[in-house]
Formats: C-alpha cells, structure tokens, sequence
C-alpha cells in the first residue's frame, strides 16, 4: 500500500480552500443537516468515535475540493464524496476503523467503494497538547507500534482503501489519537481540525 503524505499536496491542492474553514463562523462553511437518524446507530457511533463532524454541502469552494481530490486517481468530481470537516477537542478520539465499506454497507450497492482516502490537515497540534496523530498500526513491518503521522497545518496524506483488485485493504486501517493537554499549558482552547475526501469507484449520486 503506498500512503502519500506531503506539505505541498495541501498546499497546492486543498489547502487554500480548505483553510477558511478552520476559522470559527466561515461564511464558506454550508451545513448538511441529516435528518431522520438512527440513534440506535449514534450511541454505536459514539463509542468509536467522539469528534464532531460536518459535511459540506455543494458550492463552488466544495466543487473545488472534490475535484482535487478525485483527479488524484484520475476520476471525475462526481466519483469524490462531500467533503466532511472534522473537529477534536481534548480527549476526543476516533478508535480504529477503515474507510472501505463492507458487505453490509447499503452505499455499496448505490455509489461503489470508497477506493480512496485524502486527509488534509487544517490546523497543527495546538501548543500545549501532545497526541493528536494519525494512527496506522499495521502499516510498517520496521515498527511494531505502526506508523503515526503527526498533523501539520497545511499538510494532506491521501491511501488506497483497495487493491489493485479491489480488495479491501486491512492495513489501511487508522486511528485519531485524542489530544492530551499538557497541565502546564496556557492556552484557552485546543483543537485539531482535519477535512476528510473519500473517493468512490463510481459517480456519487446524491452530489452533482
């Protein structure tokens, strides 16, 4: 599996449209509310995971996004997801999971597999915190506690979910570690902040 992490792929791809999300009150930011939830399932969904998240809902800035992320694997905008901003406070974690659908997912059968992931990372690990990383622990053989990528404001790592063959692939799976404020520390607030890109095998319907 190659995992591709570089400054510059944010910097020249996402990052100036992505980084006015960062800032509390954006006028870039469109809400997508969902209705209708399960809450059998959010009680699931919040002991994996307790960040806060939001997907974006279509405008040009999003347009934008999407089309980046896609013409990473040479597909068109429509095979690549809304994108979903994602928020972590102190404490706040997504334990290990992959991003490829398995055969119960209904979304398989609608939009086809998530044959991709890009990460960009909006903010840094805030002065004052330790932890925070990207947790990949079965990526590297060299180290048995895996590889951990630490978040750099401007940075992006982007994965194959499947191979060549497209089988889903277990070693892909990864981790948000939670922020852990140091007890010396001074700042107010501490927060991460990270925009998830998934790419499908097929156009996305429910986007244009």
């Amino acid at each position: 599996m190659l995992l591709l992490y570089h400054k510059l792929l944010c910097h020249k791809l996402f990052f100036p449209y992505a980084l006015p999300l960062a800032q509390p009150g954006s006028a870039d930011i469109h809400l997508c509310i969902l209705n209708n939830y399960d809450y059998n399932l959010l009680n699931i969904i919040g002991q994996v995971r307790s960040s806060e998240s939001l997907v974006l809902c279509d405008s040009p800035l999003v347009q934008k996004l999407r089309a980046r992320a896609a013409a990473l694997l040479g597909l068109a905008p429509q095979h690549a997801e809304p994108p979903q901003l994602v928020r972590y406070s102190p404490g706040q974690l997504y334990k290990p999971h992959v991003d490829w659908g398995h055969g119960t997912d209904a979304s398989l059968f609608i939009a086809g597999q998530r044959v991709a992931t890009v990460l960009a990372y909006l903010t840094d690990i805030p002065k004052g915190c330790v932890g925070g990383c990207t947790h990949f622990p079965h990526l590297t053989r060299e180290q048995p506690q895996g590889l951990r990528i630490v978040p750099v404001r401007g940075a992006a790592c982007a994965w194959p979910n499947v191979s060549m063959h497209g089988m889903p692939l277990i070693e892909t799976e990864h981790a948000a570690e939670p922020l852990i404020v140091k007890p010396e520390s001074e700042q107010q607030e501490h927060q991460k902040v990270a925009l998830n890109l998934w790419v499908r095998d097929r156009p996305v319907p429910w986007v244009t």
